[in-house]
C-alpha cells in the first residue's frame, strides 16, 4: 500500500499549498488556545483565588495540544524538506506525523470532555445528575481508549504505518476500519457534546430563578459544547 501525502506534494510554485495552509491554521489555533486558557486561569488565580481540578485538566489538555501542534508543524516542515532530496524519505516523516497526532487525538478530546464534565459535576447537588455526568465520562474514556488501540495497532509492526514508503514490510487492518471508527468516535463524541451541553438546563430546571436569569445562566454553562 502506497500513500502519499499533501505534505510532500509538489506543485509548479513548490510545496503544495495544503501544506502552507495546514501551518497557518495551526499556529493560529495554538495561539488561540494558549490566549483563552491564560485568560482563565487569570480570573480563576486573581478573581477567584482557587484553581479546581477541571482547570487543571484543561492546562493539561493545552500542554498535550501543544505538542500534537508541534508534531504536525514538523511534520509539515520537515516533510517538506526531505521530501525536496528523497521523495518517499519526506512522505515517512509525513506519515509518522500524521500517526502521532491519531494516536495523541483520542485521550486529548476525551480529556477536554473531562474537564467540562467535572466542572458540571462541581455544581451538581442533585444525585441523578451527577451519576449522569459520571456515565457520561465513563462512555467517553471507553470510547477514546478502544479508539486509542485501534489507531496505535491499525499496522503491524506499528512503524509500517510510516515506514511503509521507504519499503518496510507489514501490513495493516481493513482500510474500512478506522473510518468507521472514527466515525463512530465522532458521533459518540458529538451526542455526549450535547449531553453535557444540556445538563446545566436540566440541573436548573427545578432552581428558583426568573425565566430570564435562569436561561442566562443555563446558556452561560452550556457554552462547554463548543
Amino acid at each position: 500500500m502506497h500513500v502519499g501525502s499533501p505534505l510532500t506534494s509538489r506543485t509548479t510554485s513548490g510545496i503544495d499549498p495544503r501544506g502552507i495552509q495546514l501551518f497557518v491554521a495551526q499556529i493560529t489555533l495554538l495561539i488561540m488556545v494558549w490566549i483563552f486558557v491564560l485568560l482563565r486561569i487569570l480570573v480563576k488565580v486573581g478573581l477567584i483565588k482557587h484553581i479546581h481540578l477541571d482547570d487543571w485538566l484543561m492546562i493539561a489538555v493545552v500542554f498535550i495540544y501543544t505538542a500534537h501542534a508541534i508534531i504536525t508543524v514538523w511534520g509539515i516542515v520537515s516533510a517538506s524538506r526531505e521530501g525536496e532530496e528523497h521523495l518517499a524519505r519526506g512522505e515517512s516523516v509525513a506519515l509518522h506525523s500524521w500517526f502521532l497526532c491519531e494516536v495523541i487525538y483520542a485521550p486529548l478530546s476525551a480529556l477536554v470532555r473531562t474537564s467540562v464534565a467535572v466542572f458540571l459535576l462541581r455544581i451538581a447537588a442533585i444525585r441523578l445528575h451527577r451519576q449522569v455526568i459520571y456515565t457520561i465520562i465513563g462512555i467517553i474514556w471507553v470510547l477514546a481508549v478502544i479508539y486509542f488501540f485501534i489507531l496505535l495497532f491499525q499496522c503491524t509492526p506499528i512503524s509500517y504505518f510510516y515506514m511503509q514508503p521507504m519499503g518496510e514490510p507489514g501490513s495493516c487492518i481493513n482500510t474500512s476500519i478506522v473510518p468507521c471508527a472514527t466515525i463512530a468516535h465522532s458521533i459518540v463524541n458529538a451526542v455526549m457534546d450535547f449531553a453535557l451541553a444540556l445538563m446545566p438546563i436540566v440541573m436548573l430546571w427545578d432552581v428558583r430563578l426568573n425565566k430570564r436569569t435562569k436561561t442566562g445562566v443555563a446558556a452561560l454553562l452550556g457554552m462547554g459544547m463548543l
